[in-house]
């Protein structure tokens, strides 16, 4: 049996669909419900998938981390019943020079980003002590329909789709993403379940896209005249992203499948859907 923090979230109902399409049987558990559940809970799990996790988008509650908290409880109980952790990570890399090097390891650039770097420590460690089968999965930038507003992709989409403005704002256009549609970031959690050990996988497309293409690409599916107004070029920090998936597709068997003019066509279709 397979158990799911964050189910209801938008990977997590992604992965939901896919697993009962393979007729794998899971279940549920709300994130603050880790720590109040009784052992016997957990006792036919043999997988834990762990998507339930807190964004910090607030400055001043970071006070005490809270996912520390849940993913050191989620190792005790991994210790008493043995079942695999599957972690979903963030790809928060530096690259270097016009060749565009990856680093080694990922850096904390905000409270999230940290949270997710101090949880893979604790994994780490959990897993050289204990032998137990870990995978973390750093997924680039995913999106797909029902993806809720504050990311990228529908904040664009709802200034294109707005009928009082009369133009688009774009912040840091030149800047660089690798986007991943959640149905190949749901099945690379999928294929992952047989990975035995500490794997430590890129989850992305291999593909850079400007901020701007993506705005140029929904404002031609969407037939629109707005103007984009173009704000700061690039950032300071994290400008670029783009995963390395070599050894992703040598040890999943799996390679992304939807591009993103396709991917972003299926949303902008699924949103004239909805509103008529």
């Amino acid at each position: 049996m397979i158990l799911i923090s964050g189910a209801d979230g938008f990977i997590g109902e992604e992965l939901r669909k896919l697993l009962s399409k393979k007729k794998i049987p899971y279940k549920k558990i709300k994130t603050r419900q880790i720590l109040k559940k009784k052992k016997v809970f957990f006792k036919k799990i043999s997988h834990f998938i762990h998507l339930g996790f807190n964004f910090y988008r607030k400055k001043n509650n970071f006070s005490k981390d809270k996912n520390l908290i849940y993913i050191k409880k989620i190792i005790n109980l991994a210790k008493i019943f043995k079942f695999k952790i599957i972690f979903p990570s963030t790809s928060t890399y530096k690259y270097k020079g016009k060749k565009k090097i990856i680093s080694n390891k990922i850096y904390p650039y905000d409270k999230y980003s940290l949270s997710k770097v101090n949880c893979e420590k604790i994994l780490k460690r959990f897993q050289k002590k204990n032998d137990g089968d870990v995978t973390i999965l750093r997924i680039f930038n995913v999106y797909g329909k029902n993806q809720r507003p504050g990311w990228l992709i529908p904040d664009v989409i709802k200034q294109f789709s707005n009928k009082k403005n009369t133009f688009v704002k774009l912040k840091h256009y030149q800047n660089t993403r690798d986007f991943i549609h959640v149905k190949d970031v749901s099945n690379a959690i999928y294929k992952s379940l047989k990975l035995k050990g500490l794997k430590i996988l890129n989850v992305g497309s291999s593909q850079e896209t400007t901020i701007l293409k993506v705005a140029e690409i929904i404002s031609y599916e969407l037939n629109s005249n707005k103007k984009i107004v173009y704000l700061k070029k690039k950032s300071k920090n994290n400008s670029i992203s783009k995963a390395d998936i070599s050894n992703t597709k040598k040890i999943l068997k799996w390679k992304p499948s939807i591009k993103i003019e396709a991917g972003l066509k299926k949303i902008l279709q699924h949103e004239k859907k909805i509103k008529n």
